[in-house]
């Protein structure tokens, strides 16, 4: 392909108003096209243009291009690039936010210049580039009370604000500042004031403005020693707010009075999709609750209560919060279940008019007999995609129940079994319902005792089965036996895409070797993260 042979392919896949040139001064490959911004020239200045960029500018009347680009900038690219790993570079260009850095793209503009869509961290450069160009939609994240007073002198732009004060104590003070920016400003898409003390006067001073605000979508106000008082304003906010999509009240001292006061404005708000309730001193008193009042809420789908003493003899509230609200995604970790706790969890999940698509129950202490009893559940449950039971005491015993589930269940997307003592006898009960199954895409056995003769049964199930696109199996002392089997997976299992098997139980030539076997699986050393 000569060097304009990618730019006449591109010019195919775009419309003439799409048209967007670069102009490079030395060449390059098109890893580094985006760390460049280039100043609008005409195509009569352009050294050796192409005839089909100057028939181009005939045709529309006009040699500034500017005037019909959406972006008014173009390119002249000296270096031979292909023109599908353009495209794919492209469609940030074109399709989603132009990302770059302020002070280097004001040393590269030489006039004025059109953006559709900018989203850029705040720095004190981006100012000065805004004099220099025309921005339609700009998205700025910013991290202090001052960047905002100044970017709200901005006019005639599409202003949208992310704004994180994470753990800089902020405060009242600051509190009421966004209180009256949420107030007279719609440009707050995002909020995050996590650790701030602001305590309740300062959550009133948010909720003032949460009831006026028609832009923000985002609020955290998670680690904040908010109680009642913030909790009942919150709740007069979110009656009156019907735009807030995510809330994050994590690590307050609520307490079973304040959550019920939250579950209240559940019934009367149709916004919000997600609500983080982690470590908020929730009972099992507080669950039933909060189960009656969700069960009139029909657009709360993501709930994490992880972290809340929830046990109960007659567990009744967890499992009306499952069965009897339009939740698909729930996080039970951390809250003292126990087998009679998942018990009610399994008998939540066998109803039919269960919606559930994700449980997270780990370190619940549920054991071979809590996991029989959820496994017994989902033999007639048809819609949970993802199950998290690491950290729950789980031996070869129960795992032979997880490899039953899986030989015959055909909806289960994502397992994790990992920090379950289950070793060597496990992994080969395990691995036989592996072998079988066809539509599991993510499995973790990180930290479970396997050793090299687990991984070599992992591996044979691999070979057979031929769907899982991710395996975690880290800190299982695999040792060089089992990476000899596992690469041998890592070559003939062609749908696995990931595998890690960090932190620290095999060598780096152990590593390259699970590496070189085939490039197209990413080979990482990074435990798990819980969900």
């Amino acid at each position: 392909m000569d060097g304009y042979g990618w730019l006449h392919a591109l010019s195919e896949h775009l419309h003439w108003r799409d048209l967007v040139m670069l102009s490079l001064t030395s060449k390059t490959n098109y890893h580094s096209l985006l760390e460049h911004v280039f100043h609008v020239v005409e195509p009569r200045d352009v050294v050796d243009c192409p005839p089909w960029v100057r028939a181009c500018a005939d045709h529309h009347k006009t040699y500034r291009l500017v005037q019909w680009c959406h972006l008014g900038i173009i390119w002249n690219v000296t270096s031979t690039i292909t023109a599908k790993a353009l495209l794919q570079h492209c469609v940030t260009l074109w399709g989603g936010a132009f990302k770059f850095s302020p002070r280097v793209a004001l040393s590269q503009l030489k006039t004025t210049c059109w953006i559709k869509h900018l989203e850029v961290t705040y720095s004190q450069d981006l100012l000065p580039f805004l004099e220099r160009t025309h921005v339609d939609t700009l998205i700025v994240h910013c991290f202090s009370r001052d960047s905002v007073a100044q970017l709200l002198t901005l006019t005639d732009i599409n202003l949208h604000l992310t704004l994180s004060l994470k753990g800089q104590q902020a405060g009242i003070d600051s509190a009421g500042f966004i209180g009256l920016l949420l107030k007279d400003h719609d440009v707050i898409t995002s909020l995050n004031l996590n650790g701030n003390c602001l305590r309740n006067e300062g959550t009133q001073a948010v909720a003032s403005g949460l009831l006026a605000s028609k832009s923000l979508t985002q609020l955290n106000l998670s680690n904040n020693f908010l109680s009642y008082i913030g909790a009942d304003a919150l709740n007069n906010a979110l009656h009156a707010n019907q735009h807030l999509a995510l809330l994050d009240l994590s690590r307050n001292p609520l307490g079973d009075d304040s959550v019920e006061v939250i579950a209240n404005a559940l019934e009367a708000n149709h916004s919000l999709t997600t609500l983080r309730l982690s470590e908020v001193g929730m009972g099992a008193v507080g669950m039933g609750r909060f189960a009656e009042s969700l069960s009139r809420n029909t657009t709360l789908k993501d709930l994490n209560v992880s972290g809340n003493d929830l046990w109960s003899n007659e567990p009744v509230g967890v499992r009306r919060l499952i069965e009897g609200s339009a939740l698909t995604s729930v996080n039970l970790s951390r809250c003292r279940l126990g087998v009679e706790g998942i018990t009610a969890v399994g008998q939540a999940l066998a109803n039919p008019n269960c919606t559930l698509q994700s449980l997270v129950c780990s370190e619940n202490q549920i054991g071979d007999d809590g996991v029989r009893h959820l496994v017994q559940s989902l033999t007639v449950n048809t819609r949970l995609q993802r199950l998290d039971v690491s950290h729950n005491v789980i031996t070869a015993v129960g795992v032979e129940a997880l490899g039953g589930l899986l030989e015959t269940n055909s909806t289960l997307l994502a397992l994790n079994a990992g920090r379950n003592p289950f070793g060597t006898l496990g992994s080969r009960l395990l691995a036989n319902g592996l072998a079988r199954n066809h539509t599991l895409e993510e499995l973790s056995v990180h930290g479970c005792n396997l050793g090299p003769i687990g991984a070599q049964n992992l591996s044979h199930a691999l070979i057979a089965n031929q769907s899982l696109k991710s395996l975690w199996i880290g800190s299982n002392k695999i040792k060089s036996d089992g990476v000899s089997s596992m690469a041998l997976a890592v070559m003939k299992c062609k749908s696995l895409k990931y595998l890690s098997v960090g932190p620290v139980d095999i060598s780096n030539d152990d590593i390259s070797r699970l590496r070189c076997a085939r490039r197209s699986c990413t080979v990482d050393v990074i435990a798990p993260q819980q969900h």
